[in-house]
């Protein structure tokens, strides 16, 4: 994390949260208000509509109601967008764009509205946390989505995409007086059981005690400015990553994303988007070419 102190840090000064009247939106829309009352933020929600082929006129459901959201007075934005394109991504990360927006809150699964042709969040998800050029805060629909946030799961790999959520979950931390806990997973390199009678595991040895000091070295910087406990692991990353924060019952997760696309995330895999998609909690993701920025003073 040296060298990187200069770094700006912006403000959460403004909230998007997208809804397409599902339970999982209904769902995300009370973190959204927590943290916009915490964080002093103005939400925009908006409703992306989309009109099927064969209607004679666009499908336009009433707004709802907004009974949750008295505490922000004027600070609350409702507004509703014709998709771009046909994308309803698009569609949000423009209004992100033009609207200058600090932090999408969202719901992971969708639901297909009458007449829609494809359900507004879900698969909408995964492209907004790959594109957007703001930091995505993301909710499943099972997930247990905390009052305030005292312990945070921040998943390492020692690359420099990595340390850049790591800063930002340093200052997340501080916000909110929460505890770290910094996670690598060491994936097992495996020779197939043709070469012996079981699958051979290549140096996890070395490997291990390598990546057992870096974290360590790590977890001492971190130190400095908040609570934080180092855990490594050996097994599949995206699994056990999940499987910790159920464990230690986190109350977020802090990762980035490579904001891959096409064949490169087919080929590379994304960890971001499996934990996105099973974990326990909301997900904060970064897009590794983003600056680290999030948080509110």
């Amino acid at each position: 994390m040296h060298g990187q102190e200069a770094t700006k840090m912006l403000r959460i000064d403004s909230i998007l949260f997208p809804t397409d009247y599902g339970a999982c939106a209904e769902h995300a829309f009370d973190q959204a208000v927590h943290l916009a009352v915490h964080h002093g933020a103005t939400l925009h929600i908006v409703h992306v509509n989309e009109r099927a082929p064969d209607m004679d006129s666009p499908f336009y459901p009433d707004l709802p109601t907004l009974p949750a959201v008295t505490a922000l007075g004027d600070d609350l934005r409702c507004a509703e967008l014709l998709p771009e394109n046909g994308s309803v991504a698009d569609a949000l990360l423009a209004y992100a764009a033009e609207h200058q927006i600090d932090l999408i809150v969202m719901g992971t699964h969708g639901k297909k509205l009458p007449n829609l042709r494809w359900p507004v969040l879900g698969s909408v998800a995964d492209k907004v946390v790959r594109r957007a050029v703001c930091p995505v805060f993301t909710i499943r629909e099972s997930a247990v989505a905390p009052s305030r946030m005292r312990r945070l799961l921040v998943p390492v790999d020692f690359s420099e995409i990595s340390r850049a959520a790591l800063r930002q979950a340093v200052e997340l931390a501080k916000a909110y007086d929460a505890h770290l806990d910094l996670l690598h997973v060491v994936e097992p390199l495996r020779l197939p059981a043709t070469y012996g009678s079981q699958p051979l595991l290549l140096g996890i040895g070395e490997v291990e005690a390598h990546a057992r000091r870096a974290l360590e070295d790590l977890v001492e910087e971190v130190r400095q400015a908040v609570p934080a406990e180092a855990h490594l692991l050996i097994g599949q990353p995206h699994q056990d990553i999940v499987d910790f924060a159920k464990s230690f019952d986190s109350d977020a997760i802090v990762l980035a994303t490579h904001g891959l696309s096409g064949m490169k995330r087919l080929l590379l895999g994304s960890v971001a988007e499996q934990v996105v998609h099973h974990a326990p909690c909301p997900v904060l993701t970064l897009r590794a070419a983003q600056p680290a920025q999030l948080v509110h003073a």
